[in-house]
Formats: structure tokens, C-alpha cells, sequence
């Protein structure tokens, strides 16, 4: 029984993952103490990985976590629980740690008082966790309140009160996602209750808007690409429908852009990538279009600049250029010297620059991260 629902679990997951052939794990030996490691802790040796997470911590340190790596195909890939930090001088990663339990498909975020806090994914059984953990800036990890339910392919992000919430995701293998959200509010040690969404979604995005409320974006519900949109208050847990978009999408990316909407950049409808990319707005409460990228993208990257623009890297099975989307004139253009064809990686702006780090390209596992100089408008 256990092997026919993880089987159908991983199915499940590939659904909400197009492009990928098939993604197995086997345990990587990770630490599952919960005591605190010690500030030089053990690091693991210096390996691509894709399906990880990164943030961008005290003061301008790119810190990645966890991951998997390995080959497409029948041959089984490894969930990480090493730790890097991106070294700007060397343009390099440097191993740094481990986690107390690898995982991919998760989400990291820099808390209010410089913590990463690290929650959920999946563990080298492919089933979701639970469990969190906290790491400080001399590199070292405890265990942290574990989750209500466990979650993978879900949303995540800061509230403006300092608190963390967690929104959809799949929690069981071979279930169809939830639609439950959690809050761990700022000084506390437990996670509480945040009310529900409309609709149950995998693969979402949610973004945090200038009142405050969080705008949630698409998804897979388990049957279907969703296309309503709604607005989460962490104040009521009260979500409300906030209009449709003309092409229900998964695992596409959202930028909250400079005028306080925000543009959604292509994504996948049930197997196929597409290029379509719209915007939501508060005045008209719904969607419109904003033309296409050069290219179907799924898997992909979309960073907002300083300048307005948005980078979108990567997502496609073949290398392609890099675009720069500009909201003004909602057109693409190709970043030539930038061609990239790996997927499931992470972009994240350091400085002046955008690190891509990890990803699947032609099913290898790059290893050297990509230091993107923007170029002027």
C-alpha cells in the first residue's frame, strides 16, 4: 500500500512539475538531530542542484538550501541538505553547512531579525514535511515549530507585521492540494490557524500588495490548471475572488510591479508551456493582458529590477536568450549574450548583479552559477 501511494504520489508531483521526465530520491544520510549545530558546522561537497531554495541574507549574502540532484530518467536523484553561500569575489559557491534534514521543493525566508527560516518540501522519501528549522548567520541550525500539516509546492512569504505565512501546497502524498493557510506570527512559537483559500492550489504564486493582503495567482488544484485569482487579509483570513485569468496556469512567476499591480509571466495550462503574460491590477480588481514572452517558459525565473524591468531566465527545454520584459511599453526583448536552457533554478539579485544559481539543463545538473550584469535600458 505504501509503495502504490508514494508511486502515485511522485506521479502526482510530476504533474505540478511539467517538463520533468521523472524525479525520484533516496536518502542522503542527512543529520536528523534537533540539537543546534555548532558554529563550524559539517559541510557536504560542492554539487549541482535544482529544486532548491535561496535567499538573500545579511547583508547581501546569497545563502542556498537543500535541493536535489542527480539524472532524469529511471536513475534516482539525491535530496540535499548541504548549505552555500555565493562568494562575489570568486563568483563562486562555497559550502557552508547542512541542514538538519534535506529537502527540496521548499521555501526559505529571511525573518525580521536576519533568521532564515527554512519549511517544508519534501524528504528523501519524496513524502511533504513538516518540519522547519532556523539558521542564524554564523551558520547555525535548530529545529523550528513544525508546520500544522506538511507541505510541498506551496506559497510562502514576510508579512508586513514580521510574522511568516504559508498558503496552500500539497500536503499528502497522492491527495489533492489544500486549500488551508498557516501564520506564525512575529515573537511566537507555534503556527496558528489562517483561514482558507477559495480554492485548493499547487504550484501558486502569492503576492504581498501595499494594503498589506496577499494576492493569490493560479495553481493546480489536483484535476485542473486554476485560473481565479483571490485576496488573502492576514488580519481576517478572509479571501475574497479577485477576477479570472484569460488562461487558467501553474509554475509560472508573478512581480509585483512599481505602479502596485502584478504581472504574470507564462507558466503551464496541463503540459504544455506558454508565453502568455498578464497583469492584475486593484482598479479593475481582475486581469488584462500584457502581451507574450519571445518564448513558452516553464520552470522559469522572473526577477523585477531597480529600473522597472523585469529578467526572465530560463524554463525552456531548449537554450534561448534571456528576456527583459519593460511594464511601460509590455514588450520582451531577447538578453543576447544571456542564452540559457536550464530549468528549476533559482534568480537572485546580489548588489548590482543576479546570481543564477542550480537548475536542470539537458539533464545535468550545472554546478558554476551564472553572475548576470543587467544591462542598461
Amino acid at each position: 500500500m505504501k509503495e502504490e501511494r508514494t508511486r502515485n504520489w511522485r506521479l502526482s508531483l510530476l504533474i505540478a512539475v511539467p517538463g520533468l521526465v521523472a524525479l525520484a530520491v533516496t536518502p542522503s544520510g542527512a543529520q536528523t538531530s534537533r540539537a543546534r549545530q555548532t558554529s563550524s558546522p559539517p559541510v557536504a561537497p560542492q554539487q549541482g542542484r535544482a529544486h532548491h531554495s535561496a535567499v538573500v541574507a545579511w547583508g547581501h549574502q546569497l545563502v542556498i538550501l537543500g535541493g536535489d540532484n542527480g539524472v532524469t530518467g529511471e536513475s534516482l536523484s539525491i535530496t540535499q541538505p548541504s548549505i552555500a553561500i555565493a562568494d562575489p569575489l570568486s563568483q563562486d559557491m562555497v559550502p557552508a553547512g547542512l541542514l538538519l534534514t534535506g529537502r527540496s521543493y521548499h521555501h526559505s525566508l529571511e525573518i525580521n531579525n536576519g533568521t532564515i527560516l527554512v519549511m517544508g518540501g519534501v524528504d528523501a522519501d519524496f513524502e511533504p514535511l513538516a518540519s522547519t528549522e532556523f539558521i542564524d548567520s554564523d551558520m547555525s541550525v535548530i529545529s523550528g515549530p513544525a508546520l500544522g500539516v506538511p507541505r510541498t509546492v506551496f506559497a510562502s512569504l514576510v508579512l508586513p507585521g514580521g510574522g511568516v505565512t504559508v498558503l496552500g501546497g500539497h500536503t499528502e502524498a497522492g491527495r489533492r492540494p489544500t486549500a488551508s493557510v498557516e501564520l506564525l506570527r512575529d515573537g511566537e512559537r507555534a503556527w496558528s490557524d489562517g483561514g482558507r483559500l477559495l480554492h485548493r492550489r499547487a504550484g501558486h504564486t502569492a503576492t504581498l500588495l501595499d494594503d498589506g493582503r496577499v494576492l493569490i495567482v493560479g495553481g493546480y488544484d489536483g484535476r485542473w490548471p486554476v485560473a481565479e485569482a483571490e485576496l488573502w487579509d492576514p488580519d481576517s483570513g478572509v479571501s475574497l475572488a479577485v477576477g479570472r485569468m484569460a488562461v487558467p496556469r501553474f509554475n509560472h512567476r508573478a512581480v509585483r510591479l512599481g505602479d502596485g499591480s502584478v504581472a504574470v509571466f507564462g507558466g503551464a495550462t496541463e503540459v504544455d508551456a506558454f508565453s502568455e503574460i498578464e497583469i492584475w491590477s486593484a482598479a479593475i480588481r481582475g486581469f488584462q493582458s500584457a502581451g507574450q514572452l519571445i518564448h513558452p517558459r516553464v520552470g522559469h525565473t522572473a526577477t523585477g529590477l531597480p529600473d522597472g524591468r523585469v529578467l526572465i531566465v530560463g524554463g525552456t527545454l531548449e537554450p534561448r536568450p534571456a528576456e527583459l520584459w519593460t511594464p511601460s511599453t509590455r514588450t520582451s526583448s531577447a538578453v543576447a549574450d544571456l542564452v540559457v536552457g536550464r530549468s528549476w533554478h533559482t534568480a537572485s539579485p546580489v548588489g548590482e548583479d543576479v546570481w543564477i544559481v542550480g537548475g536542470i539543463e539537458s539533464g545535468e545538473y550545472p554546478f558554476v552559477p551564472l553572475v548576470v550584469q543587467v544591462p542598461s535600458p
